[in-house]
């Protein structure tokens, strides 16, 4: 999902952004609603809403039904006559284009707002970033002593004493890989090993050199 491509914000959020995603995908639905609204205002069950490429949208009627269309000042207000045909005269009103302006601006329009939305929440988010982040990390540290807790119980780990001194004692050890392994592939349990580097006697060195060089990780 890219940001550019819109389409994240819940439908609900916003109301204009509602409306124009309505327009974009429903426009003929938004006209046929305006359609039946006109058919009943004026009464003339012939009336028709159409478009073409020099006029846009319009309101087609018979030329019989002229008069109630233009008969009265509040009619001739209402419809602003756009042209005469043999048959048939062509008007519009400010809903309709006001409407047809936003059919074609709502794609646009429903795009700017979602980039808004996203702009605006992403201000608030980096706002709290310092309570985030500290959430996070102590998440984090719950997360990891929780799974630590649950295998030391079902696998009998214990946890190892470290201090400052030379002393490596290991009782009945076991490599956690290598035992899960064992287990999956059901070649045998792994058998614990016994491991002690501690110096011996008065002896400040460790039992132990480590060489490590390339690919040895």
């Amino acid at each position: 999902l890219l940001k550019r491509d819109g389409g994240f914000v819940r439908s609900g959020y916003h109301a204009e952004l509602d409306e124009m995603r309505a327009l974009r995908d429903e426009s003929r639905k938004v006209i046929a609603g305006l359609e039946r609204s006109l058919i009943d205002e004026t009464g003339i069950r012939s009336l028709k809403i159409r478009h073409n490429n020099v006029l846009g949208y319009y309101i087609e009627v018979t030329a019989n039904h002229h008069a109630l269309m233009t008969g009265s000042e509040g009619a001739k207000a209402r419809f602003i006559h756009r042209q005469t045909m043999a048959n048939a005269m062509r008007f519009t009103t400010t809903e309709l284009a006001e409407l047809e302006t936003k059919i074609a601006n709502a794609a646009d329009r429903a795009l700017a707002i979602e980039l808004a939305a996203f702009e605006a929440l992403t201000a608030e988010v980096v706002g709290q970033a310092d309570a985030i982040r500290a959430g996070a990390e102590a998440l984090a540290v719950l997360d990891v002593s929780a799974a630590l807790a649950l295998l030391s119980e079902s696998e009998a780990w214990c946890r190892p004493l470290v201090d400052a001194s030379l002393a490596f004692e290991i009782s009945g050890g076991r490599h956690p890989v290598v035992e899960q392994a064992l287990r999956r592939s059901g070649e045998g349990p792994f058998v614990a090993n016994d491991c002690d580097l501690s110096p011996q006697g008065d002896a400040r060195a460790g039992a132990i050199w480590l060489l490590t060089g390339p690919n040895m990780g």
